[in-house]
């Protein structure tokens, strides 16, 4: 996750916290092209995976984070996400996290889009 002077806040959505425990799901949740080529094979690439993983470095994150999330989720695991924002929020980091108990990895029902889209102008609005 970038970091950099001009970053001001950090949205996440859909997003990838742990490649390890991502590859390990692959072969129930994903679609047959994805491959231990394009992710890496977690009983050999395990540091790799961990190094590239925002979830092993939530000690990082020093702008105000939110993060939105299905319950749902078989590839972005909620369980990942609450790690994630606990791990920030210990740090002292705002942290705002919208979770959708009716969703899976993307946002179907209508209310459910707008609510996010507005969690987002709100956010921002704050943050920027």
């Amino acid at each position: 996750m970038i970091q950099d002077s001009y970053l001001k806040s950090i949205i996440l959505v859909y997003q990838y916290l742990s490649l390890l425990r991502l590859r390990s799901r692959v072969r129930t949740s994903f679609p047959a092209p994805v491959s231990f080529a394009e992710l890496g094979d977690p009983s050999t690439d395990k540091d790799r995976l961990t190094a590239i993983s925002s979830l092993f470095h939530a000690e990082k994150i020093i702008k105000p984070l939110l993060v939105v999330q299905g319950a749902n989720d078989p590839r972005v695991l909620q369980v990942e996400s609450d790690e994630l924002v606990e791990k920030v929020m210990a740090n002292d980091v705002p942290v705002e996290y919208v979770l959708f108990d009716d969703e899976g990895h993307k946002f179907r029902k209508r209310i459910n889009r707008v609510t996010a889209s507005e969690a987002y102008l709100s956010f921002l609005e704050k943050y920027l």
